[in-house]
């Protein structure tokens, strides 16, 4: 009897499937993230609202790059190491925003009713991902956008791929793979 060979979708599906089950999706989701020369963001509720911040690695530097009275989280860290992106609840529910490394030119990339979370880029830079909730439904469903906010598109309600009961915790994307396709979603 020959093994039976996975192909990159199935080992994408049961990394899913783990990460659900050992309820990494926490720790991950906390992670600040690193950019190539050094540099961290990272978002803090030390001033008693969620902000953005930049730092280097060795903790010197820190520097506030949004200061807003909603809730700025989760940067990502563009591949040319220029923009970040976040979520923002400052349009009364949680969308995608982009900024310049300095803060600067902070600009909503999603607008609708939906809570648009966890954005992560491509690593050509030229599109962003991230996970989309509707308060009505039990699912998350998973959409790429370009860098500029045009031309969403969900990637996971389609008749060819799955859904998955999010059990609580929402469902995101988590990492491209070097073809630029997603491979891992938590």
């Amino acid at each position: 009897m020959k093994p039976k060979i996975y192909d990159n979708f199935s080992i994408s599906v049961l990394t899913l499937f783990a990460l659900i089950l050992f309820g990494a999706t926490t720790f991950l989701a906390q992670t600040p993230t690193l950019r190539t020369n050094g540099k961290i963001a990272f978002a803090s509720n030390r001033d008693g609202n969620y902000e953005i911040y930049s730092m280097d690695n060795d903790g010197s530097s820190q520097i506030r790059l949004t200061n807003n009275p909603a809730a700025d989280s989760r940067p990502a860290w563009s591949p040319d190491g220029r923009r970040i992106a976040f979520q923002s609840t400052r349009a009364g529910n949680t969308q995608i925003y982009v900024m310049n490394t300095d803060g600067s030119s902070q600009t909503r990339l999603t607008n609708n009713s939906a809570d648009d979370y966890a954005p992560q880029w491509s690593p050509d830079g030229t599109k962003i991902v991230f996970s989309e909730s509707q308060s009505q439904s039990p699912y998350s469903e998973i959409y790429v956008i370009d860098a500029d906010g045009s031309n969403p598109t969900n990637l996971t309600n389609s008749p060819n791929l799955f859904r998955i009961l999010r059990r609580g915790r929402p469902m995101t994307a988590k990492s491209y793979s070097c073809a630029g396709h997603i491979t891992t979603f938590a």
